[in-house]
């Protein structure tokens, strides 16, 4: 299930979410705030976006990691999160060519296991 880790120094792909992205050099970040989406969508062109981040070719285990402490915090800021660290549920959006961070489903080792096989089975469709 393809997720992304919001820590205080930014954001780690899992490995099905780093494979959703594929190998860019770049991600450009837009925000829904009312549905409470981030989108990271891969750029190769830097003339095609302002601001994109690097995204890092190199992985630990499958999983990829974006330093951004400005990005968490304008994460923080744009959703009135008090704390936005956490795992959250991500999907490819197959229209837009981006992953969309789900920050309404927060996915913790709390979380009962017939909640994360039916996330599981909604990605898959979905995408």
């Amino acid at each position: 299930m393809p997720s992304v880790s919001v820590a205080e120094y930014g954001l780690t792909f899992n490995p099905a979410a780093a494979e959703l992205l594929g190998v860019p050099k770049y991600i450009a970040i837009g925000m829904n705030v009312d549905g409470r989406l981030v989108a990271l969508k891969p750029v190769t062109d830097l003339d095609e976006v302002k601001n994109p981040l690097p995204f890092p070719g190199r992985t630990r285990g499958g999983a990829v990691r974006v330093n951004s402490r400005d990005l968490v915090r304008a994460l923080r800021r744009s959703f009135n999160l008090a704390d936005p660290s956490g795992r959250y549920l991500c999907r490819w959006d197959e229209t837009k060519g981006q992953l969309l961070v789900d920050l309404n489903v927060r996915l913790d080792s709390s979380q009962d296991e017939d909640v994360v096989d039916e996330l599981e089975r909604i990605t898959r469709t979905d995408t």
